[in-house]
């Protein structure tokens, strides 16, 4: 493979973080990933703060209204709007993939990384746009996926997708796909939930190597407005809510029945309660 070309391949990690970050965030990320992407460049990404006007531009109020369980908070879009300036840095880069990770994550299983960076050639083969690095535990049963191998490497696809962007791999293909929509009208973790929606093929890694340390670095810099939103619009958009979860997960449903019929070198698994 021409040098060029070796280069383009090989993974960028950006770190996302803003101005309301603590600082001990930024130094914690940079010690997670101090020995365990070798050869691998980092960057920072200074993201949206609330108060930014592009968080006004970037927001679609009245699909949020008609299309969200829960309104996002202008810091969520933010948020939002932070990974997207990730996602357009990838695509500036001339490389055909990123690590992002918020910087509040926690690096729990760093030989599940290693062997994803191993085989990374591999992987991207397979056509994926995204391999989260982190999903919110599963409190039942893991449920039915498709799983895939590299050599050591776990791929599944879970027929239910959970939420959860602290830590993931992106392709070039995959950050197009996200930025072709231009406002956003959810939480950045939901929409990938509703991936069929852009066409997007993600994946996760098996085990996570990726895990949600806020706690230990400050606390959620979200959950004060996402709970306050919550107390004031709780009947209304419950009921919605009910009504926006039974269509996707019935549309989650047919995807992954689609991929099942379709995908190849993959098989179909139960996973047991974690």
């Amino acid at each position: 493979m021409p040098a060029a070309d070796a280069m383009a391949r090989t993974p960028i990690v950006m770190v996302l973080t803003c101005a309301i970050s603590p600082p001990q965030r930024l130094r914690s990320a940079r010690s997670e990933l101090a020995g365990a992407v070798p050869g691998v460049p980092v960057r920072v990404v200074d993201g949206l703060v609330e108060e930014d006007p592009a968080v006004d531009a970037l927001f679609d109020a009245g699909r949020a209204q008609r299309l969200s369980k829960r309104p996002p908070t202008r810091r969520e879009v933010a948020v939002y709007g932070t990974h997207r300036l990730a996602w357009q840095a990838l695509l500036d880069s001339g490389r055909t993939t990123a690590i992002i990770l918020e910087d509040d994550f926690k690096l729990v299983a760093p030989a599940a990384l290693e062997a994803l960076l191993a085989h990374l050639p591999g992987v991207l083969n397979s056509g994926l746009h995204m391999l989260k690095l982190f999903d919110y535990p599963r409190t039942r049963n893991g449920g039915w996926a498709l799983e895939r191998k590299f050599g050591d490497v776990s791929l599944v696809q879970w027929a239910r997708p959970r939420a959860g962007m602290v830590g993931y791999l992106i392709t070039a293909e995959g950050a197009r796909r996200l930025l072709a929509r231009e406002r956003v009208f959810r939480v950045v973790d939901e929409d990938t939930k509703y991936f069929w929606e852009l066409g997007l093929d993600i994946w996760s890694l098996r085990p996570l190597p990726v895990a949600d340390g806020s706690d230990a670095l400050g606390g959620s810099l979200l959950d004060a407005a996402r709970n306050c939103t919550r107390r004031r619009r709780r009947l209304r958009r419950s009921l919605l809510g009910m009504v926006l979860t039974l269509h996707r997960r019935n549309r989650s449903r047919l995807a992954f029945l689609a991929a099942v019929l379709s995908t190849r070198n993959a098989r179909l698994r139960r996973f047991a309660t974690r």
